[in-house]
């Protein structure tokens, strides 16, 4: 890399990296949704006596490819058009909206879960209901969040190989979005978190996108766009000086690559500094007391 003095771009023309192409990405070998106590108040026809029952329900688990990629597709189908629900005690479900009823009793199948299908009475649409007692829905409720605008994926989801981030991408745009005859495809979402890890999961998979936000029926609404992840030019007019008072800051990475996201555009930077390979004479103390002798406060 080299470095540019921002005032040295004004008038010029640049390029800018908008997408990598070396993702890999792990599968885990095994995902477990723990087991959960629970308690429920129990009375007899005339309410009086009471009693309470307790229990704790049998772990989930999903081992291997196979499993692991199931569910981290039923997770994006969650995430796009899913809601828990059930008591506090044993049992409990979830439930997922949409026409893919046939997918997602493939992959609940694939998880060892029992499912139906029934229709909304209120709108005709089609539910597929996960069977699962409450170890099922608080494990979705933690990792997957509850109301759209707690909608997220799990961590590890968005650390997968690229050949599954493009197939959760599918089924988000199939399910919460809409491809164009064009080509382009955005997806929906009232989660500004979900919004975030969907710019994070299209940067894994070697594309670029931007993030708008519109006023939807529940409250605003995210729109992440896919790009092509092609290098961007920039004019060097859009730059402008502003006066500015206060901290800066920096960051390092370990491949000296900084993945930036600003106004939901994002782009590749390097590193304003490497930490120390071979340190300098008189060691770190020895550099940093320099560098606050001549204020170089982006270091810091």
């Amino acid at each position: 890399f080299l470095f540019k003095k921002t005032e040295d771009l004004v008038g010029r023309r640049f390029r800018l990296l908008t997408a990598p192409s070396s993702w890999c990405g792990t599968v885990p070998d095994v995902v477990e949704m723990p087991s959960v106590e629970w308690s429920q108040s129990v009375s007899n026809a005339t309410v009086r006596n009471v009693s309470t029952r307790h229990g704790v329900t049998k772990p989930i688990m999903c081992v291997g490819y196979d499993q692991v990629a199931a569910l981290a597709l039923l997770c994006a189908h969650y995430a796009a058009n899913g809601s828990v629900g059930g008591g506090n005690d044993s049992g409990g479900y979830v439930v997922i909206y949409g026409r893919e009823t046939d997918e997602i009793r493939h992959l609940a199948t694939q998880i060892g879960l029992k499912t139906r299908v029934s229709f909304d009475k209120r709108s005709g649409c089609p539910r597929t209901v996960l069977a699962g007692g409450l170890t099922l829905t608080q494990w979705f409720e933690t990792e997957c969040g509850r109301g759209y605008a707690a909608k997220r994926l799990p961590r590890w989801v968005l650390s997968l190989p690229t050949v599954l981030l493009r197939q959760i991408w599918d089924v988000m745009v199939r399910t919460d979005g809409h491809r164009y005859e064009s080509g382009r495809e955005v997806v929906h979402t009232g989660s500004d978190i979900m919004a975030g890890q969907l710019q994070e999961l299209l940067c894994k998979i070697s594309c670029s996108s931007s993030l708008t936000t519109t006023d939807g029926a529940n409250g605003p609404c995210n729109l992440v766009s896919k790009k092509r992840g092609l290098p961007a030019s920039r004019p060097g007019d859009a730059i402008v000086k502003k006066p500015y008072a206060g901290m800066v800051y920096c960051v390092t990475t370990g491949n000296g690559i900084v993945y930036v996201r600003r106004n939901g555009k994002v782009h590749f930077s390097g590193n304003c500094y490497m930490s120390f390979a071979k340190p300098r004479p008189g060691g770190n103390a020895a550099y940093l007391q320099h560098i606050k002798e001549v204020q170089h406060g982006s270091v810091y």
